[in-house]
């Protein structure tokens, strides 16, 4: 058991051990109640005494924690729903003080704790964005794809990094899986006057490749409206768009649209009411 060996061990556990132990134990909240009693499991979880001297412990040993731990740490509290707002600011210097250290492939989560649990200052943003941009060549299209769903959500520069990353994201959208395309997708539809002209055509393209695949396939019903509603605001309010009429095809949005129509019929109980009436 979890909590029993924490209670045995307490001494002699590192910052890394914590890690797992955390993981492990919300495994078993999931494992046991599964996604639709996941509340409850966490619930019992965190009203536990066992527990809360497990989180004692964390706070306890903050200081020890390192590049490799920290990020590891607050993704497994945010995955836990324990969105602490003031674990979060007490860790920030810390953040920015490992970031130069923290791998590329842990960047991603690191933000994305960050933004899940809206919390970071501008100049911890700013680190972010400077980090990740260092690395932007190095990221893998799921990573990449994490990156940019979680920065176009953020609390501070979430354009300054749509924007710097699009060169990146527009040599990698051959790359993304169906999924990754969607979360992509739907990052730069909140931000439709960012995207340029080819990043537009290159994502149409990909949209309507094989008949719509991944309209049909890779796309829920409310990412899909978001979409739709991107492509029609960048063409009505890109300055891109505005600036060069006739560089962008109007008949592959179109198309887009056309394709669009029998998933989103078929989907259309799982759309709330904002996302059927933007449809």
């Amino acid at each position: 058991d979890h909590l029993t060996f924490f209670l045995a061990n307490r001494d002699f556990i590192s910052p890394s051990d914590l890690c797992l132990l955390l993981e492990g134990l919300w495994s078993k909240v999931v494992g046991e109640h599964g996604k639709e009693g996941v509340t409850d499991g966490k619930r019992q979880l965190f009203n536990n005494r066992d527990f809360m001297q497990i989180m004692k412990d964390v706070v306890f040993k903050l200081e020890r924690y390192g590049p490799k731990e920290l990020p590891r740490l607050l993704a497994v509290l945010t995955e836990m729903n324990w969105h602490d707002k003031h674990l979060f600011k007490i860790v920030e210097p810390m953040t920015i003080r490992h970031l130069p250290a923290v791998h590329v492939q842990d960047l991603p989560r690191l933000v994305t704790s960050y933004v899940t649990v809206r919390c970071g200052s501008r100049l911890l943003f700013n680190e972010l964005v400077h980090r990740c941009t260092q690395a932007s060549a190095t990221f893998k299209p799921d990573a990449l794809a994490s990156l940019v769903a979680a920065f176009s959500k953020s609390p501070h520069k979430p354009k300054m990094f749509l924007i710097a990353f699009g060169p990146v994201v527009s040599a990698n959208l051959p790359h993304f899986s169906q999924e990754q395309l969607g979360r992509v997708v739907e990052a730069y539809s909140e931000w439709p006057r960012e995207v340029t002209v080819d990043f537009a055509e290159q994502l149409t393209d990909l949209l309507c490749q094989d008949e719509g695949a991944v309209i049909r396939q890779g796309l829920s019903p409310g990412r899909l409206v978001a979409v739709l509603r991107s492509l029609a605001l960048w063409r009505s309010r890109s300055k891109a768009a505005r600036e060069n009429p006739k560089a962008w095809r109007r008949a592959m949005i179109e198309e887009v649209f056309r394709r669009s129509a029998a998933p989103l019929l078929k989907g259309r109980e799982a759309l709330t009411p904002e996302e059927a009436a933007a449809a």
